[in-house]
């Protein structure tokens, strides 16, 4: 498996998590908000490490 499809099944799978985590404690719309802002964060998360790991190759 390549390490983009790790990586998707990753960002995946803690969006998720969150959701479900903070569905049981708040309101669907608060969950969603959270999971929306939590895979926004990881997304750019890893376009920064992308930015990174391709400024040191040039």
């Amino acid at each position: 498996m390549s390490l983009s499809v790790i990586l998707l099944f990753f960002v995946a799978a803690v969006t998720i998590a969150v959701y479900r985590f903070v569905r049981r404690r708040l309101t669907i719309g608060a969950a969603l908000g959270v999971a929306v802002g939590t895979l926004g964060l990881q997304l750019f998360g890893l376009w920064v490490v992308a930015e990174l790991t391709f400024a040191n190759m040039g």
